[in-house]
């Protein structure tokens, strides 16, 4: 019984020594401070690094390229867990044994007898601090901030970093980026732009749609141009000025729709006309009026035709799209120049309506890449047990087969980066990276400990 009270002295002090742990795990300020810049820094480098190319400039946007323009709007959301956890566990065990007397069974042997009853408990805390920062870069930021290369290499050591362990190791951030955007290289191609979800206004449509504001400048032309060949002494000139004219009422006539193979072998026709009009007036000053409105009435026709084209085709790639915006732009530019007459004005105003359109297609195409996201995680544990334990005729314990006391200390740093285009997917896709992230750390700081039975 003496010796069951000294293990039971020793146990019940070590059990409130346990149960004070039960603390904050302590915040070194100065060292933590340091190591969230620090992975601040390698972020925006890696991502500086993985996301610009070398120019005669100077480094720059891969965006600024032919076929990357969907890198445009790009941002990062970053997701910093610090996780620090302390646990400490008090479980005693104990067993008390009660001799009885042997037993003799002849031509068998002497058996001992005994009577022995297990006790057991314990006591467990478990301490966690976590320290969560989660920012948002883009792209266009830090390539402009990097653009200034004193400010680089004063408060980024121009990008160039000790390679430590944990957090301050290289994050391979510019790796990750570079294998998760090969698909999309347009070298050679796995994913492209184009409309890969419920068409919110697919190309087709777009150009159809275009095309019939352009129409919509075809009937005040053609009244202007019937007025103009009547004035016209040059045959030349009248004709090319007659034929816009009833080219223009058949456009009208459409009323938004496609013109067929017929209209357009005219409207092609017409156009030459209006070109060789132009040819042979281009440097008399009398016929700036006549040469402007032969000008915009052959742009105008030129688009016209050009939409009817184009609409029929199931889909159109980015670079065309994009090519036909910058070749709209231009004509627009031009004509904006011109002496304003009611005519011309309408005429560019449905060519900017036009314009509009092809811009509306060329926002609603998908990214052949919505999203990546990167996680890495470093796990970094200490632990220690004290097992003292006696062995006696009457008790065993307090720790015959387990641990007395233990104590672990753990650090989990998790690095979640996600990157796309849309901030509300990329928010969103960071927040169930997030959650994962949380039910995993639970699970790994929660520890269920069962003394055995003696």
């Amino acid at each position: 019984m003496r010796t069951i009270l000294v293990a039971l002295s020793v146990s019940l002090p070590l059990a409130v020594m346990t149960g004070a742990c039960t603390q904050v795990p302590e915040l070194d300020v100065a060292t933590e401070s340091v190591r969230i810049v620090d992975v601040v820094k390698r972020v925006k480098c890696d991502i500086y690094d993985a996301l610009t190319e070398d120019t005669g400039n100077g480094r720059r946007l891969i965006s600024n390229r032919e076929g990357y323009r969907w890198l445009e709007n790009w941002t990062a959301q970053v997701d910093l867990n610090l996780l620090v956890n302390n646990q400490t566990g008090l479980t005693p065990a104990a067993t008390i044994v009660d001799p009885l007397h042997q037993v003799a069974i002849p031509r068998v042997g002497t058996f001992s007898q005994s009577f022995t009853l297990g006790l057991g408990g314990g006591v467990n805390t478990t301490a966690a601090r976590t320290e969560t920062l989660t920012f948002s870069l883009s792209v266009k930021e830090i390539e402009a901030e990097f653009r200034n290369p004193s400010h680089k290499s004063w408060a980024y050591q121009n990008c160039q970093f000790d390679n430590g362990v944990g957090l301050r190791s290289d994050l391979k951030l510019k790796e990750w980026v570079a294998s998760a955007l090969a698909p999309a290289d347009t070298r050679r191609p796995y994913l492209t732009v184009g409309h890969h979800k419920s068409p919110r206004s697919s190309a087709s449509s777009g150009t159809r749609k275009a095309g019939s504001k352009v129409q919509g400048g075809a009937g005040a032309l053609s009244v202007r141009m019937l007025s103009l060949s009547a004035q016209e002494d040059r045959k030349q000139v009248s004709d090319a000025l007659k034929a816009v004219s009833d080219v223009m009422n058949k456009i009208r006539a459409l009323r938004g729709g496609l013109p067929g193979d017929q209209l357009n072998r005219e409207i092609n026709q017409t156009i030459e006309m209006a070109r060789a009009a132009l040819r042979s007036i281009k440097d008399d000053p009398s016929q700036k009026a006549v040469r402007e409105h032969l000008r915009v009435a052959e742009i105008t026709l030129t688009w016209v035709g050009r939409f009817s084209t184009l609409s029929r085709r199931q889909d159109l790639p980015q670079g065309q799209i994009t090519r036909l915006v910058d070749q709209l732009a231009t004509d627009i530019d031009e004509i904006s120049t011109f002496a304003t007459t009611r005519e011309i004005e309408e005429a560019l105003r449905t060519l900017q309506e036009g314009k509009a359109e092809l811009e509306l297609v060329l926002a609603n195409l998908d990214p052949p890449i919505d999203s990546i996201s990167h996680q890495v995680q470093f796990v970094l544990s200490f632990n220690a047990n004290v097992s003292p334990g006696w062995t006696l005729v009457r008790f065993r314990g307090p720790s015959p087969n387990s641990g007395l006391v233990s104590g672990s200390h753990a650090n989990t740093h998790t690095l979640t980066i996600v990157m796309g285009a849309s901030p509300s997917d990329v928010s969103n896709k960071l927040n169930a990276l997030q959650i994962g992230t949380n039910i995993g750390n639970a699970l790994n700081t929660t520890t269920i400990r069962v003394a055995p039975v003696q």
